[in-house]
């Protein structure tokens, strides 16, 4: 309970933190991370699909960037049977993170659930139920959103978006 807390109490000091302006390219941040989780026992068990342009980048600075990415990858390869995909795309005037699953998904409930603070859905594991609330507050602080969804993969689907400045 108190490693949970703490790590609460130092995600908010970080959240309130975040730099205007920066980026980070995409692509190096994301194949950094998946090569990390590939080296896990749940990330050693999946197969993982990248979709992400090169010149791609994220509103975040690189460890803003790696923070939030960081929980929906770690959440992604434990929950999916076999694959995990992630893309980096531009739709309209939006920069969209996707990451999704072929695990058993979320109903609407549990993905409402799922991103409050300390919300933990498995009770086995590891963790404190901090990451998608994590990633949610950083989407936030950076004026982007974070919205839960059903993965065409058939699991979950997780989407943070960015207004492009013009």
């Amino acid at each position: 309970a108190m490693r949970a807390a703490l790590d609460g109490e130092l995600a908010r000091t970080r959240i309130s933190l975040v730099s205007e302006g920066r980026s980070t390219a995409a692509l190096p941040l994301i194949e950094r991370l998946l090569a990390v989780i590939e080296q896990t026992g749940a990330g050693e068990r999946v197969a993982f699909s990248l979709a992400c342009d090169e010149s791609a980048t994220l509103p975040l600075a690189s460890d803003d960037a790696a923070e939030l990415l960081g929980p929906l990858l770690e959440n992604a390869a434990r929950h999916a049977r076999r694959l995990v995909h992630v893309a980096v795309e531009t739709v309209g005037d939006r920069r969209m993170l996707i990451v999704g699953d072929d695990g058993p998904g979320l109903d609407s409930a549990q993905r409402d659930e799922a991103i409050l603070r300390g919300a933990r859905l498995d009770s086995g594991g590891e963790g404190h139920g901090l990451g998608l609330a994590i990633a949610r507050e950083l989407a936030e602080a950076s004026r982007g959103d974070l919205a839960l969804a059903r993965s065409p993969l058939g699991g979950l689907e997780v989407r943070v978006g960015w207004t492009l400045s013009a």
